[in-house]
């Protein structure tokens, strides 16, 4: 597994001679980090990444410009995250109302991006955080925080089918990872040699890395 100093490390490399891609990326919290692991990740894989990053929490207004930098960037791959957290504050300024439909509003605004923008789109979906409100009985509340982020991380993967051009990167996916939790190293536990079973997981994911940055989020702009 490639850690992020390494990536980082990538971008004094001489890319003259690699072939060009163009990707945008686009977010509403900072994306500095992101965007060093996307060009490191790039000359790994063999391209230089002529990257184009949009100032922060300009995610609206640079879709919604026709004029605005992005476009005329005419980037192959668009990135897009939009952060779990800036959604819950949306949330808690908004009415009940309001908090009903913003899954509903957000997975139109991720539609428009598709029919807009050229190329390959690639969205962050979105990894849960508690509300500290209703808690389990937030599944019986529409209007509740978790009951609308699992309403679109579940719509996401439908418009995924339906938008040919929209590819998820699963952040929930990379928490698995940071959870510590394999469903594999349980069933070895229940081997009779779990305390050695049980070493070698603690092991294999303290080596793991700590840097969501590298556990695949970037990667798939790259496949060979």
């Amino acid at each position: 597994m490639i850690s992020f100093k390494e990536l980082k490390r990538n971008l004094k490399k001489d890319v003259s001679n690699l072939p060009t891609i163009k990707v945008s990326l686009l977010g509403d919290s900072a994306t500095q980090f992101l965007a060093t692991g996307i060009k490191g990740m790039g000359i790994e894989r063999g391209y230089n990444t002529d990257l184009f990053e949009a100032e922060y929490n300009q995610v609206e207004r640079q879709v919604f410009d026709p004029t605005s930098d992005f476009y005329q960037h005419e980037a192959k791959y668009t990135i897009v995250f939009q952060s779990t957290h800036k959604l819950l504050e949306k949330y808690s300024m908004i009415s009940a109302d309001e908090q009903a439909r913003m899954a509903d509003e957000r997975l139109e605004f991720i539609r428009t991006i598709c029919a807009q923008v050229p190329g390959h789109i690639i969205y962050y979906n979105y990894p849960e955080i508690e509300d500290t409100v209703f808690g389990s009985y937030a599944n019986k509340v529409q209007t509740s925080f978790t009951y609308q982020l699992r309403k679109l991380n579940y719509e996401l993967m439908n418009l995924a089918q339906e938008c040919q051009n929209l590819f998820i990167c699963d952040l929930w996916l990379a928490e698995q990872v940071r959870s510590r939790y394999d469903v594999r190293f349980y069933s070895l536990c229940q081997h009779r040699d779990a305390p050695l079973y049980r070493c070698h997981s603690l092991c294999s994911f303290t080596h793991y890395g700590h840097h969501p940055i590298h556990r695949g989020q970037v990667q798939e702009v790259f496949n060979p």
